[in-house]
């Protein structure tokens, strides 16, 4: 909870709060700055990797593009054609999409065909 909120990380006090950070850490005391929290949180985390992907759209859709990695290494080929999407790396199709009569998923030895509805089941408050 106080990891969202700058006051929080900050400092400052809030009598008002009975959650406030206070409350829990004993101390009325004031931090400099916002940022020395801020600071102090990541020097205690591993570095984070970032990988950056481009979509290259063929046909101005994403169901027919190219994604590209660090590089322009070539990750990931998205083809559309008549009403099925193949997802492909260099090894070959490893997904795929059919549009008709549902749609259905499949990723070959990971997920069997199903269809979507049944794959990504809707929470008890049916949204």
């Amino acid at each position: 909870m106080f990891t969202n909120n700058p006051y929080a990380q900050a400092g400052w006090p809030n009598s008002e709060n009975p959650l406030s950070i206070e409350a829990h850490r004993g101390s009325t005391s004031i931090r400099d700055t916002t940022l020395g929290p801020i600071q102090d949180y990541h020097r205690q985390r591993r570095p984070v990797s970032v990988l950056t992907l481009d979509f290259v759209f063929r046909a101005f859709s994403i169901l027919d593009s190219i994604v590209y990695g660090p590089k322009g290494v070539e990750y990931l080929r998205i083809s559309t054609i008549s009403r099925k999407t193949v997802l492909m790396r260099r090894s070959g199709v490893f997904a795929s999409i059919d549009w008709n009569n549902g749609p259905c998923i499949e990723a070959i030895g990971i997920i069997p065909r199903i269809y979507a509805a049944d794959f990504l089941s809707l929470s008890p408050d049916l949204r």
